[in-house]
């Protein structure tokens, strides 16, 4: 089930005044747009797709969306949609640290498309008129997609909970599909069938996904060569892995590292790429 609320196109700008020394989450500004073609959107912040389907580059990166999915925006992202895409956002000051950790919520979330779509139709009314009543609105948003990914293994089954599980640990090693549905007991159909309904993906999908994130934050975070990120992400061979990597992204490994690279990983680049070598090592 779609949000149903008639919304306007458009986007406001919050007229609140912010008291200097402010330290406290608060919207920057609201939105409700659609997307036929290819579309850039800048920003720190909440994204909601009301209806359509398609993908999300992020980085090079491409993922799948769909309708009443929220997604979190950070620096640049760019819809490529399948059809026609109408989505809500919600731009965010001093909500970083809040968003980084909210990276797998569950695929259909009607009640935050709801929250904000009523904030966009208030915003559009002048409301709220205070920076304190926004940030108040805005926490309360953030802690329910906290709570939300925090019940995300009830949300799912234990068949899903547990190949998710299985990808996440040991995609470097794990040969595919097959294996997995070995592995859980089960036919490939039926783990198929069950993994797409509810996450939205296949579980092959999934495990490129995995692999590819994995592959990304090694090319920008240290110096190995790609016959050796390859390997340590899953890949049988370097060609295989940049024919995937040039399809899925647009680019090259070496052309996306060049693009990327940061010269100082931040903590959390730091921290994945200890587990990436840490799991090499086993």
């Amino acid at each position: 089930m779609s949000v149903t609320f008639d919304l306007e196109y458009g986007n406001v700008l919050p007229a609140f005044p912010v008291p200097k020394g402010f330290c406290g989450v608060y919207p920057t500004g609201w939105g409700c747009a659609k997307a036929e073609g290819e579309s850039t959107l800048d920003g720190t912040g909440l994204l909601y797709i009301l209806s359509g389907s398609g993908q999300l580059q992020a980085g090079g990166v491409c993922s799948d969306y769909r309708a009443n999915q929220v997604i979190v925006l950070g620096g640049s992202r760019v819809l490529l949609p399948r059809e026609a895409t109408r989505y809500l956002y919600l731009l965010l000051h001093g909500a970083d640290s809040l968003l980084r950790d909210l990276q797998q919520l569950p695929p259909e979330q009607d009640g935050i498309g709801l929250t904000m779509a009523r904030m966009y139709q208030n915003a559009q009314k002048g409301l709220p008129e205070d920076v304190y009543t926004a940030s108040s609105e805005c926490y309360a948003l953030l802690m329910e997609l906290h709570r939300l990914q925090d019940r995300q293994g009830s949300v799912y089954s234990e068949l899903v909970r547990s190949a998710i599980k299985i990808i996440q640990e040991e995609y470097a090693y794990l040969a595919g599909v097959d294996e997995l549905a070995q592995r859980l007991e089960v036919s490939k159909s039926h783990l198929v069938r069950r993994f797409s309904a509810e996450t939205g993906k296949g579980p092959g999908r999934y495990l490129q996904e995995v692999r590819l994130e994995s592959a990304r934050q090694l090319l920008i975070s240290c110096d190995y060569d790609v016959e050796l990120i390859a390997g340590m992400t899953g890949y049988s061979c370097a060609n295989y892995f940049c024919k995937v990597f040039r399809r899925e992204t647009g680019m090259s490994p070496g052309t996306y590292r060049a693009r990327y690279r940061r010269k100082h990983p931040d903590a959390s680049q730091t921290h994945r790429l200890q587990e990436l070598e840490d799991m090499m090592a086993l």
